[in-house]
């Protein structure tokens, strides 16, 4: 989705960038994403149960088969734009970070028994749970939609939050979600089932994140930590995708430059032969190490573009994490040491290749 933060990562590099640099941040400007420091109002709820709202399963969402639950083979298809992509984020002067305190996905499990509230969105709110997409709008009131009046919206402008029923396997995902005189509010909004029937992705490229996917796709949870590995790949953001996309993305919010910047879809691997060991010896905590290692079985898909390169964890309002985890708790992983690989049943394909990147937005 496009946003209007400020890109802090963009205003550092425009004294030193060299000159293919600069060309990707001046094809950059305009609406963007920036995440920002902001302070953390004190009192903020840590996975507090309240009426309707339950602590959620570690169940995993959307299909086996889905590109996100899918591992990653032996052998995959390695992209050959994988040194420029490598050269790409390393010349950035960008880490890999995980913020769990702002600009990142808010999750809260509700029950059969929570009280149904009506939702004003200012642009559209999309219905996919009976397969094809119902979309309201412009500017609709949706009742019924089950989001308990205790909730807290995540840190910073993109609010993003994500309701789970994990009962009825509905996702309800909402864009800059806010109580507004007592009433709630969004800009926009979906719903999507998160059962066997769903890829966890919107084919048409009309609801989501920047490339049309749900928030709840590649989100790092505490449950997942907490048995010691993560099913799943996770999502990844950074500051200059190009504007082109490739499966499982089905749009794109990127502005970056064509052959050097990643599309959004594509799909990274950490080097699957690092040992614990060596991970650990990057300085890496025990939640970071459990990371990496999702980070080398399913990777990790460019699904927007935003002010910090960072994979998504779920935001510290609505999850217990502990104090180790941290923004940089990832940022020690050197770039070079990732690597551009096919998504589940398609090959890796150079940005331009119309069998793999598609220009624009449907």
């Amino acid at each position: 989705m496009r946003r209007s933060r400020t890109n802090e990562g963009r205003r550092a590099l425009a004294g030193s960038a060299g000159i293919a640099v600069l060309l990707v941040l001046c094809s950059c400007q305009g609406p963007g994403a920036g995440d920002r420091d902001v302070t953390v109002p004190s009192g903020r709820p840590a996975n507090v149960p309240s009426a309707g709202v339950t602590g959620c399963s570690g169940a995993r969402p959307y299909a086996d088969t889905s590109p996100w639950n899918t591992p990653i083979p032996p052998n995959p298809t390695i992209d050959p734009q994988t040194p420029t992509y490598q050269n790409t984020l390393t010349t950035t002067g960008l880490t890999l970070t995980s913020d769990v305190d702002q600009y990142t996905i808010g999750l809260y499990c509700v029950t059969p028994d929570t009280t149904p509230t009506t939702v004003t969105f200012s642009g559209y709110y999309s219905d996919y749970t009976s397969g094809t997409r119902v979309r309201h709008g412009y500017a609709p009131t949706i009742t019924n939609l089950p989001i308990p009046t205790t909730i807290t919206p995540p840190t910073g402008t993109d609010a993003q939050l994500v309701i789970w029923d994990q009962n009825a396997g509905i996702e309800y995902g909402f864009w800059q979600f806010a109580w507004t005189n007592g009433h709630a509010t969004a800009t926009n909004g979906y719903a999507i089932r998160t059962d066997t029937t769903s890829a966890g992705r919107f084919a048409d490229g009309l609801a989501g994140r920047g490339a049309g996917l749900p928030y709840l796709a590649g989100l790092v949870r505490p449950t997942d930590i907490a048995t010691g590995h993560i099913d799943h790949a996770l999502a990844f953001a950074y500051p200059f995708p190009s504007h082109q996309y490739t499966y499982p993305a089905s749009k794109t919010d990127g502005k970056g430059t064509t052959g050097t910047d990643l599309p959004e879809g594509t799909r990274l691997q950490l080097d699957p032969t690092l040992t614990t060991t060596d991970l650990t010896n990057l300085g890496l905590t025990p939640t970071a190490v459990i990371i990496a290692q999702a980070l080398q079985r399913y990777g990790m898909y460019v699904v927007d573009n935003s002010g910090s390169a960072k994979v998504y964890l779920q935001d510290r309002t609505s999850a217990a994490w502990d104090t180790t985890t941290t923004r940089t708790i990832l940022s020690t992983i050197p770039w070079n040491r990732f690597r551009a690989v096919g998504a589940p049943g398609r090959s890796a394909l150079p940005p331009g290749s119309t069998a793999g990147a598609t220009s624009g937005a449907p």
